[in-house]
């Protein structure tokens, strides 16, 4: 089912955007029928909310990992995450990525406002982690192996405490 959390709260707009990568056949479901399914038909509305919960419960156990960890080592993890899918995993070449993530869509994924983002990208960028160039996150191949042997540094830190 897409638009069921749409549908079930009742807010105007779209959560997601879904691309097909395959051909596939769409049924079109008017918003009332569906709340009136929900309304009608308890198997149906259990079977609603077990996807929704199933959904967050997703979504929170992955936001979780994050909320162990002090915020720089987040934002650390996250870059070192968008590169590798950028990249494939294969960073032996050399590179200079720019990150297409918007400060608000970082922070967005690891919990955190815009504010402290914005202050941690300058710290990173003062100790030569990262590059920013008109407001752009860039980053080298050897900024990224810097941030990759900064997160293992974090992570020896914090496996003392």
């Amino acid at each position: 089912i897409i638009g069921d959390i749409e549908n079930v709260s009742m807010l105007k707009g779209a959560a997601c955007t879904i691309e097909s990568i395959d051909e596939c056949r769409l049924i079109v479901i008017d918003s009332n029928v569906f709340l009136n399914w929900m309304k009608l038909y308890h198997g149906f509305s259990l079977n609603v909310a077990r996807r929704l919960a199933e959904r967050f419960y997703e979504s929170s156990n992955e936001n979780g990992k994050y909320m162990v960890y002090n915020s720089s080592y987040s934002l650390i993890s996250t870059i070192i995450n968008v590169v590798d899918n950028i990249t494939g995993g294969k960073n032996g070449k050399i590179f200079n990525i720019r990150l297409k993530n918007t400060r608000k869509e970082l922070g967005e994924r690891i919990g955190l406002n815009e504010r402290t983002i914005n202050r941690l990208l300058q710290k990173l960028k003062n100790e030569n982690l990262i590059s920013i160039n008109s407001g752009k996150i860039y980053i080298s191949n050897t900024q990224f192996q810097k941030l990759k042997e900064l997160k293992e540094n974090l992570q020896m830190d914090r496996r003392k405490i």
